[in-house]
Parts: structure tokens; sequence; C-alpha cells
């Protein structure tokens, strides 16, 4: 994808596809840990992934826009000092704040900008993706995700009365779970644009999880993202 700072089309960002009937997995026995195939059948289980484990290196990425105002930049420099000096209290954050506000240069906002983005990049990589495509059929598909021909495809069940939806990994917060829905992927020449700094983190962090390269729109493919981690669900 090209690593210009151009936002999505409104084609690409208004044609979302109507819900299918059914949601299908591409999938393969893993010799090694044959577990990973058989508990959907055993324990009602699917296997959320990281982003880390995709095979395209260019997904969930992209663009900065650093954009804003001076008000805007420091209520994000008072959200960065809450996060990682929690020790200091309130006057103490404010007195960093006027100091960095008075010898702040080019370098500074570079710094703090750079923060913004590995900040939204591991919230990205801390969610868990499970993909699913509307289509059984694609040979492409079967020959990338299912050994070659050699796997098999799993089949659910999407009717308007009976929804597909997954249960949340709640166990690392102790949050009672709660139903993730599939949503669609949208296909896109560009990398999304995101201002971290405006923006709110954990949603910037979550459109990055639903945009791919134009290339790979024949696998029509819908995710479901969980912001508590990769791991079985059930």
């Amino acid at each position: 994808m090209p690593g210009r700072k151009t936002p999505l089309t409104l084609e690409d960002q208004t044609r979302a596809p109507s819900r299918p009937a059914f949601f299908y997995k591409y999938k393969y026995i893993d010799e090694h840990h044959p577990e990973y195939s058989s508990r959907i059948f055993t324990h009602n289980e699917l296997y959320f992934s990281s982003v880390n484990d995709f095979n395209d290196p260019f997904d969930c990425q992209f663009q900065v826009d650093s954009s804003c105002s001076e008000a805007e930049r420091r209520r994000y420099y008072q959200y960065i000092l809450e996060k990682y000096e929690p020790s200091h209290d309130r006057h103490k954050i404010q007195e960093t704040l006027d100091t960095a506000e008075e010898n702040l240069g080019p370098g500074m906002i570079k710094f703090f900008d750079k923060m913004a983005q590995s900040q939204t990049i591991l919230e990205v990589e801390r969610r868990g993706l499970y993909c699913l495509s509307a289509v059984p059929n694609n040979i492409l598909m079967w020959a990338h995700y299912a050994n070659a021909h050699h796997g098999f495809c799993l089949q659910f069940l999407n009717e308007q009365s009976q929804r597909f939806r997954v249960k949340s990994n709640p166990e690392e917060r102790g949050e009672t779970p709660k139903l993730l829905d599939p949503a669609p992927v949208r296909y896109s020449k560009q990398y999304p644009v995101v201002n971290f700094i405006r923006g709110n983190r954990m949603t910037v962090g979550l459109r990055t999880c639903f945009t791919k390269a134009k290339q790979w729109k024949y696998e029509q493919e819908w995710r479901i993202v969980d912001i508590n981690g990769p791991g079985p669900h059930q």
C-alpha cells in the first residue's frame, strides 16, 4: 500500500456490504497443534489471533495526522503524563505541562507525536481478531488459508433471527462477557489516516483493524475484534 496521507475515499467509507446469511472460515489441521482445529468442536471455542500473526505485514497499518490546536495538544500531553507518571499529583502535572510548553520546540512535538503513534500501534497489537469471509469457494483462499486445498472450511449461520456472535474474553479484567459482532473490512488504496491527539485512542486503533489493501478485496472479509486481546473465545 502506498505511504500517502490520503484519507479513505467516500466510496470506501460508505459502501459497506450487507450482512451475509453465512460466514466462512478457511482452516487447516496443524499437525503440531491439532487441538487448535479440534477445540471448536470439543469446547465450542474460536481462537482470536494477534495482528502480528497475519500474513500481510501491511495489515492494520496507518498514516499519521498530527494537526491539532494548542489546547488539544496540551490535553494530550496531560494524558501522557497521567498514564506514564502516575506518581505525579495534579499540581506536579500542571507544572510539568507549563514547563514543556515554555520549551516546546519541533523536537519535543515530534517526540510526543511519535509516542502517540507507538501507543496506537500497541492498542492494535493488544487486540484479538477473528477473520471470516462471505464466500466459501474462493480458490485463492483455499490455497492461502487451507493448506493448499488440504484443509477445510467452517460455515457459521448468520440469519437475521439468529445472528452469529462470539463472547468476549474478559478474564484479565474481570468483566462480564459481551457479545461481539463481525464487521466488514473496508478495502482501500491508501492507509487510513488517523489523528492520535484529536481522536479517541481506542476508536483510532479500532479503525485500523478494519482496513486492508484493495488487492485483498476478493476475500470479502469480515472481522470480529476484541479489545481484551487474543486467545480462545466461546
